[in-house]
């Protein structure tokens, strides 16, 4: 769901133009994205460089990364910016930083339960209260959370037997 570009408009409020710009191997690619910010805002753009593995299918490459070995079922997600200059600038749009790492669990007491823990860091650049912003993004990033939740549960939580009739 996260990996899959086409989904994430579902759960990502800012996400408008997800773009694969390059895709050096199956578990990391090069992604551009105009971000939607709400009004007073313009809107901003990203090109980042993501990594994504999980514990089943490249335990290690997930263990490379640094995360703890598990017996339930986990994915990891960085996102790091790359720097200027290296792929083209967009026309009347100014060019946002933002890092991510997502790690997301199935938890195997409660199987229909996962956990989410995710650390983001955004400098939409740009002159821009400090007050204003947080006024604004934090309930975006609220919605976007239930969002995610919502999304997950209809695209991989696993479904009870009346769901499956």
């Amino acid at each position: 769901m996260i990996i899959k570009l086409e989904t994430r408009k579902e759960w990502d409020p800012h996400a408008s133009s997800f773009q694969c710009l390059d895709k050096p191997s199956s578990h990391e690619d090069t992604l551009e994205d105009e971000i939607l910010l709400p009004f007073p805002f313009t809107n901003r753009y990203v090109v980042q460089r993501r990594c994504y593995a999980n514990n089943r299918d490249n335990p290690q490459l997930f263990e490379k990364i640094g995360c703890v070995k598990t017996t339930n079922k986990a994915w990891i997600i960085l996102m790091e910016p790359l720097e200027e200059g290296s792929y083209p600038t967009k026309e009347g749009l100014v060019r946002a930083e933002s890092a991510s790492v997502t790690l997301i669990e199935e938890l195997s007491e409660k199987p229909k339960r996962v956990a989410i823990k995710m650390t983001s860091e955004v400098n939409l650049k740009g002159k821009i209260p400090g007050w204003l912003l947080q006024l604004t993004v934090s309930k975006d990033q609220a919605r976007g959370m239930r969002r995610f939740i919502s999304a997950y549960r209809e695209n991989f939580a696993p479904k009870s037997q009346e769901e499956k009739r």
